[in-house]
């Protein structure tokens, strides 16, 4: 019998009580390999201390599931960068001064 997460809806707070909706992702159905890898969910969020998982469905019916793991993986903004680089710049400058 497929059961599984089917779709997610996925919250940021940073006080965990005013939640603001992240995204929403359809969950592909893992294999049961031992090679499954999992995927990943392509949300944007700037700032969070806690993350909610809603589960907006499942298949298989009415049954208690779970989430193996979970991973976060930040990514730096350009922006944010090219801020970083510009200072270093600016303290080589200074110094040479």
């Amino acid at each position: 019998m497929n059961r599984c997460i089917n779709k997610v809806t996925i919250c940021s707070s940073l006080d965990n009580v005013t939640l603001t909706l992240a995204g929403s992702c359809l969950f592909t159905q893992a294999t049961g390999r031992a090679d499954y890898t999992g995927f990943q969910i392509p949300i944007s969020i700037t700032s969070t201390r806690y993350i909610k998982f809603d589960v907006a469905d499942n298949r298989g019916g009415d049954f208690s599931i779970g989430l193996a793991e979970v991973q976060f993986n930040s990514v730096t903004e350009p922006g944010s960068l090219a801020l970083l680089g510009l200072g270093g710049v600016l303290i080589g400058v200074r110094r040479r001064s």
